[in-house]
């Protein structure tokens, strides 16, 4: 019983490992020269950022933002150096694979139109 936890255990390890070096793969094809840029001018590698980033990720349920309109009618641009108040506490850590989706927000276009569509 004990073999087959430890064995179970380094097998996930394994897999998780696999998959870790899957996403730099898939995110350093992705973003090349943007990555690039990046570490040129943090002064670390693109692995290092991309893992960074990954360990950064976070989401927001659908039951909270549903609830707060203002996230995408608000006057405040999520850009990474203007928050609207509150929103990183809106916020909770998620993995990579559990977020079910990636909404980017443009603030080119219609807010009304893109939250009536929500």
């Amino acid at each position: 019983s004990s073999f087959l936890s430890a064995l179970s255990s380094l097998l996930r390890e394994g897999r998780e490992r696999q998959i870790h070096e899957k996403l730099i793969e898939a995110a350093q094809a992705l973003t090349g020269p943007a990555v690039t840029l990046a570490a040129l001018f943090e002064g670390v590698p693109p692995n290092i950022l991309i893992a960074r980033a990954v360990s950064r990720f976070r989401c927001i349920s659908w039951d909270v933002f549903a609830t707060r309109s203002d996230i995408i009618l608000g006057e405040s641009p999520l850009d990474g150096t203007t928050v609207a108040s509150g929103l990183y506490q809106l916020s909770q850590p998620c993995g990579l694979a559990e977020c079910d989706v990636f909404l980017s927000h443009s603030w080119h276009d219609d807010a009304r139109e893109k939250w009536q569509a929500l």
